[in-house]
């Protein structure tokens, strides 16, 4: 993520200190935008790997940019394809983008929006889905973390501190959690999980877990329920920036 960034910066640098005038073909395609300071349009820095319910030539992965005054950098979760990258806020981008035809497609379809990997794209308020470690693997990260190792040293940090809803293996036995289901209704799956609502950035949740009913079209519609409220003592969630 720093050497992304660190790129992104050297690129605003070089819009900043383009000439203004001469010949407008030999300067950077980054437009400048003086109310708002420089913005440096994303890029696919990080393809997701193994998204299974994809349809062929469509991808997904974050792409990173710059943009305010002052700048700082943003990640957010986008599809590519042949006509260029769409900024994904949703379920709603992905319509037509994907084919759901399996508990498992449907399970790691509603995760992409309550993954550790993607939340921090989304609008507040987000939801975190509440994960004993051992679940977390290459495959739940989407492929960010690109090595075993890599994922035993992250998970190492967030499980302890309880960041993006991963806790002990211990403690979840403790809180008596269910781990989600997927049922098959018509034409649609149905996919029932524990989720806790974040409303701040670097918050903490409230320590309420809603069971949460999503059913999923096979075009990749979601439509969310809540089931029911439950207030789990000594559950606190947090939401925090990478490292």
């Amino acid at each position: 993520m720093r050497a992304v960034v660190l790129a992104l910066l050297v690129g605003a640098v070089a819009v900043l200190l383009a000439p203004s005038g001469g010949d407008c073909s030999r300067r950077s395609a980054a437009p400048a935008t003086p109310s708002k300071g420089v913005a440096v349009p994303p890029s696919m820095h990080e393809p997701f790997i193994g998204v299974p319910f994809l349809l062929p030539g469509e991808r997904l992965g974050i792409g990173y940019g710059l943009l305010g005054d002052p700048i700082s950098a943003f990640e957010k979760l986008y599809l590519e394809n042949k006509h260029g990258l769409t900024l994904v806020t949703g379920p709603a981008e992905l319509v037509g983008h994907v084919r759901i035809d399996s508990p498992d497609k449907a399970l790691r379809y509603v995760r992409l929006f309550t993954s550790p990997t993607t939340v921090k794209s989304f609008q507040l308020p987000v939801w975190l889905e509440v994960v004993p470690a051992s679940v977390v693997d290459l495959e739940f990260l989407y492929g960010r973390k690109r090595t075993l190792e890599e994922v035993r040293r992250w998970l190492e940090i967030r499980r302890e501190k309880r960041e993006y809803g991963v806790v002990t293996d211990r403690e979840w036995r403790a809180l008596r959690l269910s781990a989600p289901s997927v049922k098959r209704v018509g034409a649609n799956f149905v996919v029932t999980r524990g989720l806790v609502q974040i409303t701040e950035r670097s918050a903490w949740g409230t320590g309420i877990v809603q069971q949460v009913e999503e059913t999923v079209s096979r075009d990749g519609r979601v439509t969310r329920n809540v089931v029911n409220k439950r207030k789990v003592p000594g559950l606190l969630v947090s939401l925090m920036p990478e490292e």
